[in-house]
C-alpha cells in the first residue's frame, strides 16, 4: 500500500462570542507543524458552544461563499454539539496568494441565546508534497 499522506494534523480553535441570530466565526490556520499546508483530505470536524440552533460552514477561501465549491462542509441545525467523523472530503485552499488556512462560518440561529465561547476541532490528512519534513 503507497501512503501518499505524510501524516495527520489536528488543530484546535476558539472563536469568541456570537450573539444571537447573527453570523460570525473566522479563519482556521492550520500551521502544519511550522509550515502551512495548503490541500488536504479533512477527515473530522466538531464543534461545541452554547447555542441551540446553529449552522455550520467550512470555506476554503476567505470570501467562499455558502452553495458554491468554496463550501467543503456544511451542517445545520445543530443544537450545543456536533462531530463528524470520516469525512475524506478533499480540499484546496484557493485564496490568492495560498494560504493554510479554512474558514468557518456560524450562523447562530438561535433567537435566546449568544453561542458563548466556540470551539472547533479539525482533523486533516496532509499530503507527502505539502510535508516541512521534505
Amino acid at each position: 500500500m503507497i501512503r501518499i499522506y505524510e501524516r495527520t494534523d489536528i488543530s484546535q480553535f476558539t472563536f469568541g462570542n456570537i450573539a444571537k441570530d447573527s453570523t460570525g466565526g473566522g479563519p482556521m490556520d492550520l500551521p502544519g507543524s511550522g509550515q502551512p499546508f495548503h490541500s488536504g483530505i479533512l477527515q473530522s470536524f466538531s464543534i461545541s458552544c452554547d447555542s441551540t440552533n446553529f449552522d455550520v460552514s467550512i470555506r476554503n477561501k476567505s470570501n467562499g461563499l455558502p452553495n458554491t465549491p468554496s463550501e467543503i462542509y456544511n451542517v445545520t441545525g445543530v443544537n450545543l454539539y456536533r462531530a463528524d467523523a470520516g469525512l475524506g472530503v478533499a480540499w484546496r485552499n484557493s485564496d490568492s496568494p495560498l494560504s493554510g488556512k479554512m474558514y468557518l462560518v456560524l450562523t447562530n440561529n438561535d433567537g435566546a441565546n449568544a453561542t458563548g465561547e466556540v470551539l472547533a476541532e479539525v482533523m486533516t490528512d496532509v499530503p507527502k508534497r505539502f510535508s516541512a519534513n521534505r
